[in-house]
């Protein structure tokens, strides 16, 4: 177990694509005065959980255990330099979130979701935002290969990056990516948390004629 005990539906083709985009909450994406660089970075970070929320509730006949806990991690972002051009998004974070899980019965499994800061070696921040599943299975080759429906100690997501204003607001979007990796706690049962990552994607430049 992973914790101590402590109890858009479908939208109209004749709306196109940008409007479905902005019905949901997002702008498509335009080549229109930009240029992308490739982004590939290694994440480490290590911190720990708070308290953990638990409730019980009926599914299948049987019990399902929910459980919630806020987590906050240090971590260090650096270039994978084989494949990386974004060099201005290395740097240390202080990454806050929540991790939900289903923790009985079978593999616990669930999502996360994470904030944080990134300092670069220039001084420049950036504001990052996780958003996945954790132990939900890595991704299979559709229909010819088989995999455990749960993976333990398995995480991945999408990142969004955005450059941090002054006053602390969130400004232009920086980077797009996915990333997945493994989670790990503290073996010997304390609240220690620890991630290893691997991001790939996009890095958002102003474009020069």
């Amino acid at each position: 177990m992973f914790f101590r005990n402590r109890m858009l539906g479908a939208f109209p083709l004749a709306l196109g694509l940008g409007a479905a985009l902005f019905l949901a909450g997002q702008s498509p994406a335009s080549a229109h005065g930009v240029v992308y660089k490739a982004l590939s970075k290694n994440v480490e970070a290590r911190g720990n959980h708070g308290d953990v929320i638990k409730h019980e509730c009926k599914l299948f006949g049987a019990v399902a255990v929910m459980a919630q806990t806020r987590v906050k991690l240090e971590a260090v972002v650096s270039s994978n330099a084989d494949c990386d051009e974004c060099k201005e998004l290395d740097g240390k974070a202080i990454l806050n979130g929540v991790f939900v899980l289903r923790t009985a019965p079978g593999i616990e499994f669930g999502t996360h979701d994470m904030v944080g800061v990134l300092t670069n070696p220039a001084g420049r921040k950036f504001i990052l935002v996780f958003d996945g599943t954790l132990n939900c299975g890595t991704h299979r080759v559709p229909v010819a290969e088989c995999e455990r429906c749960r993976v333990e100690n398995h995480m991945e997501g999408c990142l969004k990056a955005y450059v941090r204003n002054a006053d602390g607001s969130r400004g232009a979007l920086k980077a797009r990516a996915t990333y997945a990796g493994k989670w790990q706690r503290d073996p010997a049962g304390g609240t220690g948390l620890s991630l290893l990552l691997a991001i790939d994607g996009v890095c958002i430049h102003p474009c020069v004629h």
